[in-house]
């Protein structure tokens, strides 16, 4: 053979091989309800679940993407939702329904029948309780929410859209891609868990994981009394009671000073320590006084620590928690 020839045939594959790596998606990794007058709100999370040694949570944001582009991204533009969600439907066709649920565009793979109820019911309610209870502001952007019917459309749809596969079976939340990312076979209640996120983001820029995860965990498994949004027990439960039984269970100080990788990779029972520490000060009519005093003192207490103790009308929090370990026992669920 020529070497002309060989030369042109190394071209010709380096330009191939070359082609099909650019097209490709990237391959970063990522981390039941029917609505009423009166909702409740909850997940079905698998028996595995249960385990205090097993952490399903891993909402955080995916690690950064490379530089390969996933396909079908939508750019966002600004604040137009009628613009953005025809622009939507331009690119994905009869693929999926579209509706506008302002600060949101919710878009799913069921008839439009359905992804409207989702949109009018469990979205609308859960943005007008957690804004009427905490937040004064909208998210500066839009952001889409994906409902896909059951496991296999949400692993198959977000490592296409998205470029990466997820690791929970629920959904998460990924600021990067402005996306709530669900599965919503398992249920309404990851939902309104990520519908916090993006509004706490808006609201208490600095707020810690802990009690972001915390409060967003707690309406994982809620309902309205007297015309507000309360958090119920939840299948988070066990094994936190499994954790304070066996004498596993870290003090409130060292969770609350995690950072947010700590938080995340560290131990399992973080997400449930942060949530019934919510739960308690919501029945202790606490919650959103801490909510406030915090996120207002936050340049001065990022941790929170010093404004539970300032709640609390204690700076004793070992003692605190020895008292709250004993009602923790006490709850049930279901």
């Amino acid at each position: 053979m020529k070497s002309i020839d060989v030369l042109l045939l190394l071209s010709f594959l380096f330009f191939s091989i070359a082609a099909v790596c650019y097209f490709r998606p990237s391959l970063r990794q990522s981390p039941s309800v029917s609505v009423s007058d009166s909702p409740t709100i909850s997940d079905s999370p698998t028996d595995s679940d249960f385990s205090a040694s097993h952490n399903p949570e891993c909402r955080q944001e995916p690690s950064p993407a490379t530089n390969l582009v996933p396909i079908n991204r939508v750019v966002q533009p600004s604040l137009d939702f009628e613009a953005h969600a025809d622009g939507l439907r331009k690119t994905y066709g009869n693929e999926f329904s579209v509706v506008v649920e302002k600060p949101f565009v919710v878009i799913g793979d069921q008839p439009q029948a359905e992804v409207e109820k989702w949109a009018t019911g469990t979205i609308r309610w859960a943005v007008k309780q957690i804004k009427e209870s905490y937040f004064e502001q909208d998210p500066d952007h839009i952001i889409n929410i994906w409902l896909f019917k059951d496991s296999e459309s949400y692993y198959r749809n977000a490592e296409r859209l998205f470029g990466s596969k997820p690791t929970t079976p629920y959904g998460y939340y990924s600021p990067s891609d402005k996306a709530l990312v669900m599965n919503i076979s398992t249920g309404g209640g990851t939902l309104v868990h990520e519908i916090v996120h993006p509004f706490m983001a808006a609201n208490f820029e600095a707020c810690p994981s802990w009690f972001n995860e915390g409060l967003a965990s707690l309406y994982e498994q809620s309902s309205e009394q007297n015309g507000k949004i309360v958090g119920l027990t939840n299948w988070r439960l066990r094994g936190l009671q499994l954790a304070i039984h066996d004498g596993l269970l870290g003090s409130f100080e060292n969770m609350m000073s995690t950072t947010d990788r700590e938080f995340y990779d560290g131990a399992s029972t973080n997400y449930a320590q942060a949530r019934y520490l919510c739960y308690w000060l919501q029945q202790q009519g606490k919650l959103r006084e801490f909510y406030r005093r915090f996120s207002e003192n936050a340049a001065n207490d990022q941790s929170g620590i010093d404004t539970l103790k300032e709640i609390l009308g204690t700076n004793d929090l070992k003692a605190f928690q020895a008292g709250w370990e004993k009602e923790v026992l006490k709850l049930r669920f279901p």
